[in-house]
């Protein structure tokens, strides 16, 4: 008579993240005991919306190729943990679900064998190239989104790596001018040029970089 139960459970770190984030899924496995449990395989596998990063678990071994995790012996009374860490991708399925797949002896009770986590990313997205020319289309520097981020500064270097533009709460107001002194006076239209932007937001771990294209 099997009289144990195995449970499972996952959670997520962080529920709301930004593209290019990494994310911990934290996976915990409990033997309610009183009898221990043998060869207990928990399935799981990464959705398509995150890139493995790294794993780590307390017991057992975890094969990403086959989406297993395997415990040899999960004894009674005990809690064992898989963590693993995985890169936000701009596309694809967030939904994160586990299960224990097999064991010996069979639980007696399946019903809490399956969890799941999820992310629902913010969709911050940084558009390249803009033309402040003043014909309303494409004018200003944009970031979607970024008004979810009021305390965010951003700074724009020239490809010599001179600052040229900086500012607190950005809002998709940059028309392409200086607004410091350096290669071009303030308020002067910048040449057309690759430019480039460090952009740090206070819940965001760490600063986004890139390039952007100014072309008049």
């Amino acid at each position: 008579l099997v009289c144990g139960d195995i449970t499972i459970d996952k959670t997520v770190d962080n529920a709301e993240p930004v593209i290019g984030d990494n994310v911990t899924f934290t996976i915990t496995v409990s033997n309610t005991g009183p009898n221990d449990f043998f060869d207990v395989t928990v399935t799981e596998d990464l959705p398509t919306g995150y890139d493995l990063v790294s794993f780590e678990t307390s017991t057992g071994t975890f094969s990403p190729a086959a989406d297993e995790w395997f415990i040899e012996t999960l004894s009674a009374n005990t809690t064992e943990t898989l963590s693993i860490v995985a890169e936000v991708l701009p596309t694809g399925d967030y939904l994160n679900t586990v299960s224990v797949s097999t064991s010996t002896p069979t639980d007696s009770n399946t019903s809490n064998n399956t969890s799941e986590a999820s992310t629902d990313p913010l969709c911050l997205e940084i558009f390249n190239e803009f033309s402040p020319n003043n014909d309303g289309v494409n004018d200003m520097f944009t970031i979607t989104c970024i008004e979810r981020f009021p305390n965010n500064e951003i700074s724009i270097f020239n490809r010599y790596g001179i600052l040229v533009y900086k500012t607190r709460g950005y809002n998709n107001d940059w028309n392409g001018k200086a607004n410091v002194s350096g290669i071009a006076k303030k308020d002067e239209l910048l040449p057309s040029d690759t430019y480039y932007y460090v952009l740090t937001m206070n819940s965001v771990e760490r600063p986004m970089t890139g390039w952007l294209y100014l072309t008049k």
